[in-house]
């Protein structure tokens, strides 16, 4: 799903794109916070349960992703 919608975001479809990849990297994020908060392990375990987290695996498709203040993700595609 990632793929198809990284390929996605160079068509007319990009606001959704981007808003499907804002929730998909929410939620990943959310998991990993909730695992670590409940069960005091550290966030590398993370990694080793659930594979690199969706921001780090996005840099290797030229997608930067940035958290604001308010809580909301900032997606810049550098490569689109």
């Amino acid at each position: 799903r990632l793929k198809y919608l990284i390929d996605r975001i160079k068509t007319s479809h990009r606001k959704e794109v981007l808003k499907e990849l804002s929730q998909i990297i929410h939620y990943d994020r959310n998991i990993r916070l909730l695992l670590t908060d409940r069960t005091q392990l550290e966030w590398a375990v993370c990694d080793f349960l659930f594979g690199r987290s969706l921001i780090i695996t996005l840099k290797g498709y030229g997608i930067q992703i940035k958290e604001t203040d308010q809580g909301k993700w900032v997606i810049t595609p550098d490569r689109f």
